[in-house]
């Protein structure tokens, strides 16, 4: 089912950028400062990883555009203490989110937006410290991510560069446990990316 989904997304993905003016193209990546949090998360440490991956962005108008994402994603939590265990938690994700821009009219060759949107995650591996806990956590995610960003426009060829700070929140508990005995854990992140994009 995962694959399945990743499969049609970027089969719709690359069957619009093909047809419709206005399309970006690009790629990004970075730092992802992860930690989890909950009723059932008595204490969590930011976790440094990598997050990065591709975009697709089309423009609506000059001011409104909407961009989907194939990201990894590095998750988790340092020093993650539920109960009686406390260990470093490391999660790794591939993400679609699915964001909505508005961005800021100005002179000049940068043009600041800010962004959201929702948020699809596939678990791909997790492990707390060398125990694997996959089995454990529900396949998908799903979140909310806002965020700002800032695009530098290199020259008429249609190139830019562009930075984003965004952060996101798991809506819902990662534990797959059903029923009354779930915990109540949830990802959360703060990223840091920097990519390059073209239009066509």
């Amino acid at each position: 089912m995962k694959r399945f989904a990743l499969i049609m997304f970027l089969v719709m993905a690359f069957s619009v950028s093909a047809s419709a003016e206005g399309m970006i193209f690009g790629a990004k990546g970075g730092l992802n400062l992860a930690k989890v949090y909950g009723d059932d998360v008595d204490e969590s440490d930011f976790l440094y990883g990598g997050i990065g991956g591709a975009f697709f962005c089309y423009m609506v108008n000059d001011m409104f555009a909407v961009q989907p994402e194939l990201l990894f994603a590095m998750k988790g939590g340092d020093q993650v203490t539920s109960g009686d265990e406390t260990g470093k938690t490391k999660l790794n994700y591939i993400e679609i989110p699915v964001l909505l821009r508005l961005h800021i009219p100005t002179e000049g060759s940068l043009t600041p937006a800010v962004f959201a949107g929702p948020s699809i995650g596939f678990l791909m591996s997790a492990k707390f410290e060398d125990e694997d806990i996959k089995d454990d956590l529900k396949s998908t995610d799903f979140g909310l991510v806002v965020g700002a960003g800032l695009d530098h426009m290199l020259g008429e060829n249609g190139g830019f560069i562009t930075f984003d700070v965004r952060y996101s929140m798991g809506l819902t508990s990662i534990d797959d446990t059903e029923g009354e005995d779930q915990a109540d854990i949830k990802n959360m992140g703060i990223a840091f990316m920097v990519g390059y994009g073209k239009s066509f």
